[in-house]
C-alpha cells in the first residue's frame, strides 16, 4: 500500500475553495478533544483539524493573532468558519 504524501496539497486561494473534513476524506481526521462545534475558526497540522475560539489563540500567542490576521478566501458556507 501506498504511503500517503508528507505535504498538503497546495489550493488555489482566489478560487475560494478552502479545505475542510468531507473535501478531503480519509486525509485528515477532526481532533476529538479540541474540536467545538460553536468555534470561529479551523487550524490544519499535518493531518488533524482542530477547531476551536480564535480569541484565547490571538490573546496569548504573536503567531496565531499573526496567523488569524492574514487574509483568507471567503468560506464556503456560512456554516464554516476560515481554515487556517
Amino acid at each position: 500500500m501506498a504511503e500517503p504524501p508528507r505535504k498538503r496539497t497546495r489550493l488555489d486561494a482566489s478560487s475560494g475553495d478552502l479545505p475542510t473534513c468531507s473535501d478531503k476524506p480519509g486525509r485528515t481526521r477532526r481532533d476529538e478533544e479540541f474540536w467545538f462545534e460553536d468555534r470561529n475558526v479551523i487550524f490544519v497540522a499535518e493531518d488533524t483539524e482542530f477547531c476551536v475560539y480564535k480569541g484565547p489563540l490571538s490573546k496569548h500567542s504573536a503567531v496565531f493573532k499573526y496567523m488569524i490576521s492574514l487574509p483568507q478566501p471567503a468560506a464556503a458556507s456560512a456554516d464554516e468558519p476560515p481554515v487556517v
